[in-house]
């Protein structure tokens, strides 16, 4: 699809990335940078299924003690399997809910309400 669209200067590579540590299995994405974004696109299975990702990522022309940040990262295996894992459950979750509603003859939910609540998530203690 990249090539159909004719991005100008637009690079596409084959990069591995840790599924943890140095010493972790590696997982193969598709880098597609112009400028300074890159893309790493993922495919891969999970379970008896299979989950796409994407990350968007700016690399900053220059770096200096003032814009360097000490954070810790998650692979993107680990962020990836977490999302997926969480998804999954969602599904099933919503699954049972529509099973349960259905068979009782109550009204199915809605796409609102089934949006997990993130409301106790970020209340103020």
């Amino acid at each position: 699809f990249l090539k159909e669209w004719k991005i100008p200067d637009c690079k596409t590579d084959r990069k591995n990335f840790h599924q943890g540590n140095l010493l972790s299995n590696q997982r193969l994405y598709l880098e597609v940078s112009r400028g300074n974004y890159i893309y790493h696109i993922c495919a891969a299975p999970f379970g008896n299924g299979f989950f796409f990702s994407w990350w968007l990522r700016e690399v900053s022309p220059f770096i200096n003690r003032f814009n360097i940040k000490t954070v810790k990262s998650d692979s993107y295996y680990k962020a990836d399997t977490d999302a997926t894992f969480k998804a999954c459950v969602q599904q099933c979750v919503q699954s049972a809910v529509d099973r349960i509603t259905e068979a009782k003859g109550i009204r199915g939910l809605t796409e609102l309400e089934r949006q997990p609540d993130l409301r106790s998530v970020f209340a103020k203690k």
